[in-house]
Formats: structure tokens, sequence, C-alpha cells
């Protein structure tokens, strides 16, 4: 299928997990002889690999597209993988007509190219560049939830764990190769096992009965796992070697608005899920997600999530203001709250944690707190009254 030179150039864009299935595909074309370049008008073969988590992130998404492509030599192919593909594949036509794979898909990769290597063979981790003791594992692809405002799921799916025994033979080889720590990683670590019979307590136990010798990151955990499991959990996470470190995405304190999203836990038991973390480990850091202007979020709703927020000493947060998804539940809901009002909320949510935020840390954390601002993008009145 491809012409002239076996070079292939590769680029990632979103999140952790699209870059490990990155280097999954990086890693097949290179044991089936392929050559990599980073000189795009090198490469007979360009493969993206995509995101579609907002508007935004979908936007930039296909600008890069047309930007590769006008920089591809004549002749070349191009395969867009990632998760935009399958969450708005029509407008992906509209730039690529060529070749494509989701993340349930990478698979399809045996059938393109004569592969002595199949996909099924090929490594599910790879390297943190900012970490460099640190290995990311992938443990299953996609989440049990079913959110009215999420269009992840179309291209995930359903959770689809790999099993205990892939994930320890990757662990084993990582301490045999040096690293310190692994990360594992998914959609959502929490919803781990569920299809297969097992939880992610069973893989946790396993992890840490079988090696003395490596620390556990655990990525992402929604609420709804950390409350179901909470004693278990509590017990696993009392060991040396489970970092305490959680991203935990809660959304918003109403749960009147956790009902429409069809978020999988109350606010009562978020509440307790987190409380019992920070009165376990005083030192545990947590990072949380919080989503404003979800359709019909009245002040009252608002002023809710307000009060979660201000009633936990978070050490990152990340606020997305609502947008319709296509396909999703919520894009058909009515009672859509305008982008000013929107904005304003956003703005007065990370002003909160802010001030939370300097009152928890020394002056001297403002590397911290500029790559916060940075990554927020939120205008901030620094004027506040601590």
């Amino acid at each position: 299928m491809i012409q002239g030179t076996n070079k292939f150039y590769i680029d990632a864009l979103g999140c952790f997990t699209n870059r490990v299935d990155a280097t999954r595909v990086q890693n097949f074309f290179l044991a089936n002889g392929w050559i990599q370049t980073d000189q795009i008008r090198e490469a007979s073969l360009v493969v993206l690999m995509t995101c579609g988590f907002t508007q935004a992130s979908e936007d930039y998404n296909i600008s890069k597209i047309e930007e590769l492509k006008q920089k591809m030599k004549p002749g070349a192919q191009m395969i867009v993988g990632g998760c935009l593909t399958a969450i708005n594949k029509e407008r992906v036509k509209t730039v690529h007509d060529g070749y494509t794979l989701t993340p349930r898909t990478l698979t399809k990769l045996d059938d393109y190219i004569p592969a002595k290597t199949l996909m099924g063979a090929i490594d599910s981790r790879t390297d943190d560049p900012e970490n460099p003791g640190l290995k990311v594992i992938r443990v299953s692809t996609g989440c049990m939830g079913a959110c009215t405002y999420c269009a992840i799921p179309f291209a995930n799916g359903r959770t689809q764990s790999r099993s205990i025994d892939n994930i320890i033979r990757d662990i084993k080889k990582s301490v045999d190769e040096g690293y310190t720590a692994v990360k594992l990683v998914s959609e959502d670590v929490g919803a781990y096992g569920q299809d297969l019979g097992v939880s992610v307590v069973d893989l946790l136990k396993e992890i840490l009965y079988n090696d003395d010798n490596i620390n556990v990151l655990v990525d992402s955990i929604n609420p709804n796992w950390l409350y179901h499991y909470k004693s278990e959990m509590m017990d696993l996470f009392s060991s040396d070697r489970i970092e305490k470190n959680f991203y935990i995405p809660v959304q918003s304190g109403s749960d009147r608005i956790l009902k429409l999203m069809r978020r999988a836990y109350t606010v009562e038991e978020a509440k307790l899920a987190l409380f019992t973390l920070y009165e376990s480990f005083p030192e545990v850091r947590i990072s949380c997600d919080f989503l404003v202007g979800f359709p019909t979020e009245t002040d009252t709703d608002f002023e809710e999530t307000r009060l979660l927020l201000n009633e936990y000493n978070y050490d990152f947060i990340q606020i997305f203001m609502y947008e319709d998804r296509p396909g999703t539940k919520a894009s058909k809901f009515k009672d859509k709250i305008s982008v000013d009002i929107k904005e304003k909320r956003r703005t007065i949510l990370f002003q909160d944690f802010l001030k939370n935020y300097l009152k928890k840390h020394n002056v001297s954390d403002m590397k911290d707190l500029m790559m916060v601002l940075k990554l927020q993008n939120i205008p901030v009145n620094f004027n506040v009254q601590m």
C-alpha cells in the first residue's frame, strides 16, 4: 500500500492515554521494520492521533490534519487515529478521506501492512517524558459511565480491561528495565475489571503482593468507585508504595445536576470519599474536575458547587464550561446557559480555588501557581481579600 521508503512520522494530541496508544502504534511500525523520522517531508506515512474531548480540541485537531497534509511529500499517505475519528467522523472526512483508527480498533493496523509482529504483541506501556523513572501502563480502555455530556465513550466504549496477569507482566518488565514507579492509566482506572469479574482493588492487591521494588500511581478514579470500595482502597492506599496523588473528577456539587449528567454518585457519596482520603492521609494531593454551565444549571446549583470546592483543599483543578458535543444526550437538552454566565461562573470558581490554594501553600509555591494559571487561561483578580 505504501510507496517508496518505509519511513513514518507520528504525532499525538490530547490526553495521556492517547499518547500511550500513539506509542503502541509507533512501536508497531518499528517492530515491523519501519524507520521513524521527525522530518515530515521524508515520511511515506504520516500518523496523527487526535483528540475530540472539547470543541476547541476538535477544531485544533482538524486544523492540525490540514497542516500536516500540506507538509507531506507527494504520494505520502496519512492515518488519522484517536478519539476524534469516532466522535465526529463526518467532520474528519471533510479533511481526510483515507485510513482511520479509533482507540478500540488499533488492531486494524495488522492488515494495513504485511505485519510480522501483530499489534496484540506490542507493549501497552510508554515513558513519561517529565518523569524519567516512571513507566506508564494502560490497564483498560473505556469506562462504565454514560455521562450525558461526554462524547469520549463513542470512541472508547464500555470498559475493556487487560488481564491482571498481563499488567503484572508489564510491571515486572518495567522493574527489570530499572524503572522505580509505574502509573496506571485508563479513561477511568476505578472501573478496571468490571468486565472481567474483578476490580481495581484486586489489581492493586496483586501489584503490591507481586513486587516490592516499584511504586504505583493511580491515574483517574471517579468518586463512585472510591465510595464503593472505600474501606478496601484506604487499606491499600496506606501502603508506602501507593503514591498519595489522585485525580478525582467530581464535576458538580448539585445532586440535581449530577443526576442530569448521569454521574454514578451523589454529592454526599463524593464528599465522604474525599473526606476519607484527606482524613486518612494528611499528605494527600487531589486534583479535581468541575463542569460549569450544564443545561438548566441555576445560581443555586452553582453555589452548591462552590460549597463543594471550598470544603476541600484541592491541589489542582480543571474547570470546563459545558458545550454541546456531537451525539450526546445533553446536546439535545433545552435551557442552555449563555456563554457569558458560563465564563463568569468558571472565573468565580477558579478564584475560589486560588484563594484556597494560596492559604494552603507558601508563597514559594508560585511556580506551581503560575502553571495552574497558564493551563486554566482564566483572568484572575489578584486583589482578593485573604
